[in-house]
């Protein structure tokens, strides 16, 4: 989803941010998720997120905010994804960088819902 330069450059910035074989978010009911990424097969937790409320930076809606916490590394504290329901099986996510000059840039991605098998 988004412009070209992005579909093509999210594996590359990804992989340079430390999330290599980025597959997606888990989330839990305590308000805390991890990212997963795909290793040989297998998907494993990597870098923590907590989910808040907060406001849209795209339309100042009230929404679902993903944050990284104080123990990750730097890099991943400037960013802030927006999440909102797409379809009753997606999240349209919207993420933002919290750097002055960028701001008002963002980074659209979709996160589909996948139930536990079993």
């Amino acid at each position: 989803m988004g412009p070209a330069w992005l579909r093509y450059g999210a594996p590359l910035l990804l992989r340079l941010l430390g999330l290599r074989g980025w597959w997606g978010k888990e989330f839990g009911a305590d308000g805390r998720g991890v990212n997963l990424v795909r290793r040989q097969e297998r998907l494993l937790p990597s870098v923590p997120v907590v989910l808040r409320e907060g406001r849209s930076r795209v339309d100042g809606r009230q929404g679902v905010q993903v944050e990284y916490p104080p123990e990750c590394p730097w890099r991943w504290r400037l960013f802030v994804d927006e999440l909102r329901w797409w379809d009753g099986e997606t999240l349209l996510a919207m993420s933002h960088l919290e750097l002055p000059l960028l701001r008002g840039w963002t980074l659209p991605f979709l996160l589909h819902r996948v139930l536990p098998q079993g």
